[in-house]
């Protein structure tokens, strides 16, 4: 009686209903689930962002783990697709039970979860795992503690922030696990930073941000500037600012042609590039540089660092649960209030990082002029991060966390 009576109601309020009552019929996580339940990795397959990114890192390690994830693609409720999925898709299996890894973060959590069909009635254990740039809690986020029985989030600086709300499940730090795929010629060994590297023979330098990621946070405009005062206009020296969706922000392309004004050594290079050219622009480099404001984790840092790029960065955040003194060049940096004149963070409180442009500078420099010290710095870095973060190891950390 209550259903014919219901389905009578106009569709518009029916669905405004549900809209402000997700409570009524999403589903509450459990605590356990059946060892031979169907365990799902859901996420941005299909995307090249960062979260795309660690959707497809989080199926590689529970593959190596031993385990039988399945992918299930939710890239076009959200983004365009400009990348191969790197694992075969399938749908949301419908079974009663099962275990659930929502690779996205709070905001987009509900609309997942009714895309899933994780209704009431369903008895799934459901793990979100976000990643968050920031020292305070992020506002609303909150608001999915509800539907999760626990939150990983990608690194340690990202786990105390949501962690400090007094609401939250549990809050484990799993990093993105990180795997070179081998160099085209099959060989497993790490290139040199010096001659093996480079551009037209040009000592190369590589900067990455997504417009969508803030580029204020990124701070693109101070690793242009640290590269100048370096290298000026060598010929011999060239920095490579790879980007995304400039054209979602006219007014970066200003920004850029401002700060690049007269520098025939600086390419920007705006593109989704695929999983191939992504690992032979690394490659083809001879160092990294972030001067970022606040890292979640970084993960092109780590991507670098795994194939022996010497890397540059901000001494600060999500970055410092893989980055030391032994296997980077860390950039000092001064607390300064959270101002994103793009928008993307809007009216957070805190601070984030302002790094010193003269010590990464120099750090370049270093690079540049001792070849031998490059080339230590990148091998240690390819240990280090082979050791910590490779699908075998954050893989197992997984397995322990699920069953």
């Amino acid at each position: 009686m209550i259903k014919a009576v219901w389905r009578l109601l106009p569709t518009p309020f029916r669905r405004w209903f549900w809209s402000r009552n997700p409570d009524f019929y999403i589903a509450r996580s459990v605590r356990h689930s059946p060892k031979d339940a169907p365990l799902v990795v859901a996420g941005l397959f299909r995307s090249a962002n960062g979260i795309g990114s660690s959707a497809r890192a989080t199926y590689r390690a529970l593959k190596a783990a031993g385990l039988s994830p399945i992918a299930v693609d939710l890239t076009e409720m959200f983004v365009d697709p400009d990348v191969e999925p790197g694992a075969p898709l399938q749908p949301m299996p419908r079974n009663r039970q099962g275990v659930l890894i929502l690779q996205l973060n709070a905001p987009e959590a509900l609309r997942a979860l009714r895309a899933l069909g994780m209704f009431r009635g369903r008895a799934w254990r459901m793990i979100g795992y976000w990643a968050w740039e920031l020292e305070a809690f992020p506002e609303g986020w909150d608001r999915a503690f509800r539907y999760f029985d626990e939150i990983w989030a990608v690194s340690a600086f990202t786990a105390a922030a949501i962690a400090s709300h007094p609401a939250a499940p549990v809050v484990r730090a799993v990093p993105i696990p990180i795997d070179a795929p081998p160099p085209a010629s099959g060989s497993d060994a790490p290139c040199a930073a010096g001659k093996a590297r480079g551009q037209d023979g040009a000592f190369t330098v590589l900067a990455m941000a997504d417009s969508l990621s803030s580029f204020e946070r990124k701070n693109v405009v101070g690793a242009i500037r640290a590269f100048r005062q370096a290298f000026d206009k060598r010929e011999d020296c060239k920095l490579i600012v790879k980007t995304r969706n400039i054209d979602r922000f006219p007014e970066l392309k200003f920004v850029l042609e401002r700060e690049t004004k007269g520098a025939r050594n600086i390419e920007i290079m705006d593109a989704s590039l695929s999983h191939d050219a992504y690992w032979r622009l690394l490659r083809s480099i001879n160092a990294y540089l972030s001067l970022h404001r606040a890292e979640g984790f970084a993960m092109p840092l780590a991507e670098a660092m795994s194939v022996g790029i010497p890397t540059v960065a901000t001494r600060y955040s999500g970055n410092l649960d893989f980055m030391t003194d032994n296997n980077a060049l860390l950039v000092d940096a001064a607390p300064t209030p959270v101002n994103d004149p793009y928008g993307v963070y809007k009216a957070r409180a805190g601070a984030w990082a302002n790094p010193n442009l003269e010590q990464a500078s120099a750090h370049l420099v270093k690079l540049r002029e001792d070849l031998a010290f490059a080339d230590a710095l990148g091998e240690r870095a390819r240990i280090s991060i082979k050791e910590r973060l490779s699908s075998d190891a954050i893989g197992s950390v997984m397995r322990d966390y699920l069953y």
